[in-house]
């Protein structure tokens, strides 16, 4: 089954706040293997398939380091076609020396790296929804060591730089200082499913019963200071819906739970309990 079809409203791209676009230009085309769609002075927008954005960074004035200890985004998670493609990017990683972090989910295979201002990276593949084991609506995920010498016997194209057109956002994970207050915004005002949660520390959630869209944890601690708008890190993140009639459905039930959202033009954001914007937009 896919997850991330175009009727299902889920994040697919992403704004970052870079302190060097240059730097990170070059670490996102030559490590991460995106390909850039449009090029400014301030800005980059990254592609695999030529035409729909996943990731945008820009470089704003006076932009500040991040901050280690705040929350905000823990990391973005790219998802791949197939094992097999994770094991051609592996592959490329090895090629480049490439320091990384690797864990196998059991509803998923993943590596981690960490982008030049310390964002974290997730590029995955799913394992078959099939082999998934669910029990009173919560599915098994752990993580445990990633079987490189496996995986690597799948590569079938050892000269590969590039992620594959068929990569999309599959998910994301955020820090919060509180748990609660995120789930009455995901799980309720955005209508996501819990689908695993660790007590008040993490909790992932879907739609249409994937391992997650969302997931939020609370491991920086409650003391933990919300990233500043002058800082590297997350600027926004974009949730698409299928047609106008869904997003105003979704405005509604967002103002039905007293978060508002802002409208211009025909533009609307909304920033989650912790202060996180929200692009809320139409699909192609």
């Amino acid at each position: 089954m896919n997850y991330h079809t175009k009727d299902i409203a889920f994040f697919n791209a992403l704004t970052l706040q870079v302190t060097n676009l240059n730097k990170s230009k070059q670490y996102y085309e030559d490590i991460i293997g995106l390909t850039a769609l449009n090029v400014g002075e301030d800005f980059v927008d990254f592609t695999t398939n030529g035409k729909d954005v996943l990731l945008r960074i820009e470089q704003p004035q006076n932009i500040k380091a991040k901050n280690k200890y705040a929350t905000g985004i823990y990391h973005f998670a790219l998802l791949l076609p197939s094992r097999a493609d994770l094991a051609n990017f592996t592959n490329s990683l090895i090629s480049k020396a490439v320091e990384i972090g690797a864990a196998n989910h059991l509803v998923s295979e993943a590596l981690y790296l960490k982008d030049p201002d310390g964002v974290d990276i997730e590029i995955y593949a799913d394992t078959d929804p099939n082999s998934r084991t669910w029990e009173e609506a919560m599915v098994t995920m752990t993580s445990d060591p990633l079987d490189f010498n496996d995986l690597i016997k799948q590569v079938n194209n050892s000269a590969a730089v590039k992620l594959p057109e068929g990569t999309i956002m599959g998910h994301i994970h955020m820090y919060a200082k509180s748990l609660e207050p995120m789930l009455t915004f995901y799980r309720d005002a955005l209508n996501f499913e819990i689908v695993s949660q660790f007590g008040a520390q993490a909790a992932f959630m879907s739609k249409e019963k994937y391992h997650h869209h969302i997931a939020v944890n609370t491991w920086k601690g409650s003391g933990a200071p919300l990233p500043q708008k002058d800082e590297a890190g997350l600027k926004s993140l974009e949730l698409r819906f299928e047609n106008e009639e869904k997003r105003q459905a979704q405005i509604k039930r967002l103002e039905d739970y007293n978060f508002e959202v802002i409208k211009e033009d025909q533009h609307y954001t909304v920033n989650d309990p912790e202060g996180n914007k929200i692009e809320l937009t139409l699909g192609v």
